[in-house]
């Protein structure tokens, strides 16, 4: 990566928890490298009773990728309310852990669109508890 700017991570809300992050400028120009040492994706998943009791920062964005959250942290357990015809989208649901916790989930917008067309594709996950 080069011409980019490096600043303080001091944004409302934080993609990662570094005190650092890089800033694209008009510059910027990216060349992908192989870096068989360094790690390419690592996890961190929030317990559900974490999110439950509070134990965790609101200015640190959370991603998903909805296929890989079934098989690794948890369950869809049901669809609460959608709103697809407004201006503003919104899906709301909750997800079952392991441990039987459940925790109620928001996507606006174009995540809220794709999520209900995977929901809507999905037969199996149109089960009633």
């Amino acid at each position: 990566m080069h011409n980019f700017n490096v600043l303080r991570n001091d944004l409302h809300f934080k993609a990662c928890d570094h005190v650092y992050r890089m800033q694209f400028t008009a510059g910027t120009t990216l060349k992908q490298r192989e870096f068989p040492d360094i790690l390419e994706l690592e996890y961190d998943f929030k317990k559900f009773s974490d999110i439950i009791s509070g134990n965790f920062r609101s200015d640190l964005l959370i991603d998903f990728c909805f296929p890989l959250l079934l098989d690794v942290i948890g369950v869809f357990y049901k669809l609460i309310f959608s709103q697809t015809q407004s201006n503003l989208k919104k899906v709301i649901f909750s997800m079952k852990d392991f441990c039987g916790d459940v925790i109620s989930c928001t996507l606006w917008e174009a995540h809220a669109i794709k999520f209900l067309n995977y929901y809507n594709n999905q037969p199996s996950l149109h089960v009633t508890p």
